[in-house]
């Protein structure tokens, strides 16, 4: 059994650097979707090698639970 983290961002990447340093090591995986900055939350995740980071683009359709949704099946 695997225990995941799985959250959704816009452009919060200061929160998600101190999640990382915080929870990460608690977790197997982090899945997350992004609609902002992937480029910067890439980098973030690159600094933490020992955790499995995975990062979804997402393109905003203004539904909350869709994007919800999208990250927890993937």
């Amino acid at each position: 059994m695997r225990l995941s983290l799985c959250m959704i961002f816009k452009d919060e990447t200061k929160q998600f650097q101190r999640i990382l340093a915080s929870y990460g090591p608690l977790f197997d995986e982090i899945v997350i979707a992004v609609d902002d900055k992937i480029a910067e939350f890439k980098e973030i995740a690159a600094s933490y090698p020992t955790l499995e980071v995975k990062i979804l683009p997402y393109t905003w359709i203004n539904d909350f639970a869709h994007k919800r949704n999208f990250v927890a099946y993937h």
